[in-house]
């Protein structure tokens, strides 16, 4: 399994991480976890106060998941899937996925699927 992590700072500084550093897994792990810790509360916030939130090619809201064409309301998605890399969403009553994102392509994944977890359930 290979790891890669990019880290921007609020200055503008950009770090990549990389498999090549030993312990990159446990130490993106624990990156991700401090910043959910700061962003999620923020995010849920923006949620609350009916905002769109942009997480790359998919955006939350009240109203539900959007892919930048199409919005998804909560009560219409099954569960999210990981898949080798992919994040997988299919809509309630169909065999195909609505969408299929890169991880890798969602920046502050953690905080994105806390979030969706929040929207659909009410809780953190």
């Amino acid at each position: 399994m290979s790891h890669r992590y990019t880290i921007e700072r609020t200055d503008g500084a950009v770090f990549k991480l990389n498999s090549t550093l030993k312990n990159v897994g446990t130490l993106g792990q624990s990156i991700q976890q401090s910043v959910a810790q700061v962003h999620l509360p923020q995010a849920i916030a923006a949620y609350n106060a009916d905002n769109l939130i942009p997480f790359g090619p998919l955006s939350v809201s009240l109203q539900g998941l959007s892919n930048g064409n199409e919005v998804v309301p909560w009560g219409q998605q099954q569960n999210l899937l990981l898949n080798r890399g992919y994040l997988l969403v299919r809509k309630q009553g169909t065999n195909r996925n609505w969408a299929k994102v890169a991880v890798s392509r969602i920046p502050n994944y953690l905080v994105f699927i806390k979030l969706v977890n929040y929207a659909r359930t009410g809780q953190v």
